[in-house]
């Protein structure tokens, strides 16, 4: 339990800089709402930047996450886990798997989407037994995407491992 709250925490601290910019943008069209041209402008040019910083920042976070999460579970503390010189140095050691899992998991994620969409319209048809399924079935995809990528995470922490194994000079 407390290894898991502690990833939870290392996944919301790195996570904080897309949601403080997705906030930003959140809140800069505000004076949109008040009236005159100028402010209008610059509102709009606010939003769209901190839009176009908060992408970024998220997909790059998201690929880093695997390493995130295993350098938790591997040193138990958040302080290392967190650490951006040792995130950077093992992400680099595996960054084909990294791009590979979260191309995976995006793929993974429109597929249940897919299914998640269609199932759904059995939902009208089939009204209180079918909200039942849908819910069911909501669950099973979200857990089984949750697996997919524990997964992932434990065979990049293998390569990484591995790799530092085969390097010249380890013992």
């Amino acid at each position: 339990m407390a290894l898991g709250l502690l990833g939870a925490v290392a996944t919301v601290t790195c996570f904080l800089p897309a949601l403080a910019t997705l906030g930003s943008s959140a809140i800069a069209p505000l004076p949109l709402l008040l009236g005159n041209e100028p402010s209008r402008i610059l509102s709009s040019a606010l939003s769209f930047r901190a839009l176009s910083v908060t992408l970024p920042s998220a997909v790059l976070t998201t690929i880093l996450l695997p390493i995130l999460l295993s350098r938790t579970a591997v040193t138990t503390q958040l302080g290392k886990a967190l650490s951006v010189r040792g995130v950077l140095g093992d992400a680099r050691e595996v960054l084909p798997s990294l791009l590979v899992t979260w191309i995976v998991l995006v793929l993974h994620r429109l597929g249940q989407a897919a299914i998640g969409r269609i199932t759904s319209q059995f939902t009208l048809i089939f009204c209180l037994p079918g909200i039942a399924a849908s819910v069911i079935l909501a669950t099973g995809l979200q857990a089984h995407q949750y697996l997919v990528l524990a997964h992932l995470t434990g065979q990049i922490r293998y390569r990484l491992e591995h790799h530092r194994e085969g390097a010249p000079g380890a013992a």
